[in-house]
């Protein structure tokens, strides 16, 4: 079975509305002269159960008929009662579509005319009263809000998206105000456009950049991305390597990174000098006769 309750603001007045595979009934209770009715429940189901409990005795249990080919899933939005768009899947409070298994009849042929599509830029967000930032809400883009990245002029990714929100008056009723109403074009329009990118943004002097300093295995090496000497680096390709063409150098003794091995002397060894010999005197010849 199937059913949906009701009941008056006043409470003067209770509703149920229910159906089986074989039947459908509705039940109203309230009184001749309206007055509330004081109960925890909703007596208008106790009062359909009561009727439909007997004349349900004895007949199959059996399931709804499956949805025919004279329905279909169409994706509606939840402002408008239309065909969903674009417009209203990015609405800033979120999605405001939802899909429906409707008879062909009954699927509307016109698509949402309350959501419009603007471009906003999330680096200037939208502030409530209490100084915080309005959830999903931002300035409406200027002309010099990035719609891409600029690594020449330092920025790192664009900040322009779109929108889409509600366009049209709401009546306000009794001075109230809905809690949505900060969703809508005109207040979105009443509070300017970006207030951060108010300037073309400049070109960015390249840095210093000493190309001996280059090591393919360090990117921190690597030439700025806004240098142009470099446009075409390629970390695949050596050739487009800073040092590309410059001769490699052997390394001076303490560049590898090893210490120097001690210094030892080279001065050269003295010659001996010759021991000096002692010559006797000379003594007078004796014969052996010892004549003289």
């Amino acid at each position: 079975m199937a059913g949906k309750t009701g009941t008056t603001n006043s409470n003067n007045d209770k509703w149920f509305v229910g159906y089986t595979p074989y039947y459908t009934a509705a039940v109203w209770v309230g009184y001749n002269n309206p007055e509330r009715i004081s109960s925890s429940n909703n007596p208008a189901v106790s009062m359909w159960k009561k009727v439909m409990a007997p004349i349900h005795e004895g007949l199959e249990n059996k399931s709804f008929p499956a949805a025919g080919s004279e329905q279909k899933s169409v994706s509606i939005c939840m402002d408008s009662g239309l065909r969903a768009t674009e417009a209203c899947l990015n609405d800033p409070r979120g999605s405001r579509a939802r899909t429906f298994t409707l008879f062909s009849d009954d699927v509307p042929a016109e698509t949402c005319s309350l959501h419009k599509e603007v471009e906003v830029c999330t680096g200037s967000p939208v502030l409530g009263g209490d100084g915080t930032a309005i959830e999903g809400l931002y300035h409406l883009a200027g002309e010099f809000c990035p719609r891409q990245a600029d690594e020449g002029a330092g920025v790192t990714e664009g900040t322009v998206k779109t929108i889409g929100i509600l366009d049209y008056s709401r009546e306000s009723v009794g001075g109230a105000a809905a809690k949505d109403s900060s969703y809508l074009y005109s207040f979105l329009e009443a509070q300017g456009t970006c207030d951060v990118h108010t300037t073309a943004p400049q070109p960015q002097e390249p840095e210093e950049y000493d190309p001996n300093s280059f090591v393919i295995s360090d990117p921190s090496t690597w030439p700025p991305v806004n240098d142009p000497r470099y446009e075409n680096f390629d970390p695949e390709n050596p050739a487009t390597w800073p040092n590309a063409g410059q001769p490699s150098e052997t390394p001076s003794p303490g560049e590898s990174g090893q210490p120097n091995p001690p210094e030892t002397s080279t001065s050269p060894t003295p010659s001996p000098v010759p021991t000096p010999v002692e010559t006797p005197p000379d003594e007078p010849y004796i014969p052996a006769d010892g004549t003289k």
